[in-house]
């Protein structure tokens, strides 16, 4: 199998319309203004096959507990629907 070898000039142009169309078109999400791994993990997490404006209820919401209470109360969930009441009864 033939390797394909994308030239520096490409790749460069790729990136640079890449970025600009994320500038237009880059949704704002408040799991994109932090650089905290776990605030990006959490948010991996949450966006696991739910829509992303739950998400971000959820997400703003979870975080509002954690600084309520200084820590994480973690738990395991066995099924969606009981995360979700979990958070609703926050």
């Amino acid at each position: 199998m033939a390797s394909t070898i994308l030239s520096n000039a490409f790749k460069e142009e790729f990136c640079s319309r890449l970025l600009t169309w994320y500038r237009k078109f880059g949704r704002d999400l408040p799991w994109r203004k932090t650089d905290n791994p776990y605030h990006i993990l959490v948010s991996e997490i949450f966006l696991h096959q739910t829509q992303v404006k739950t998400v971000i209820k959820f997400y703003n919401k979870f975080f509002e507990n954690v600084a309520r209470n200084r820590g994480i109360n973690l738990r395991v969930f066995t099924k969606k629907e009981d995360a979700i009441e979990w958070m609703n009864s926050k």
